[in-house]
């Protein structure tokens, strides 16, 4: 089995749902996209049909899409789900977390399950 690439001196940390949620416009979503929107994660292995519906949903609301640009049928077949773990990259600022799937599996120590999209 791979270790997960985390960096050297990263606290693992547990990682929840609460984590990965999103206010935008009083509105409240169950996912975040990364600093560049290219990717969506969401916590869990979700019913792919109602994330996809709540990313369409959502890429209008920001702007990003016009309404029916996205299809939720499309965006659900392009649904991955994956393990994670959380970590902090320096102890000195804890509020800064990341997570990364690389090498971890459901039976990782403090591995979580989520859902993300590629753009």
């Amino acid at each position: 089995m791979t270790a997960p690439t985390i960096p050297l001196n990263a606290e693992v940390i547990d990682i929840t749902e609460a984590d990965f949620a999103l206010c935008y416009a009083d509105d409240d979503y169950p996912f975040f996209e990364d600093e560049d929107g290219g990717r969506v994660y969401a916590y869990g292995h979700t019913d792919p049909t109602a994330l996809a519906a709540a990313i369409c949903a959502w890429s209008v609301e920001c702007g990003a899409t016009e309404p029916g640009d996205d299809d939720p049928a499309d965006v659900t077949k392009q649904l991955k789900q994956r393990w994670g773990i959380g970590y902090v990259p320096n102890a000195q600022n804890p509020d800064e977390w990341r997570f990364t799937w690389d090498g971890v599996t459901a039976t990782t120590p403090h591995a979580f399950p989520f859902t993300m999209l590629d753009r």
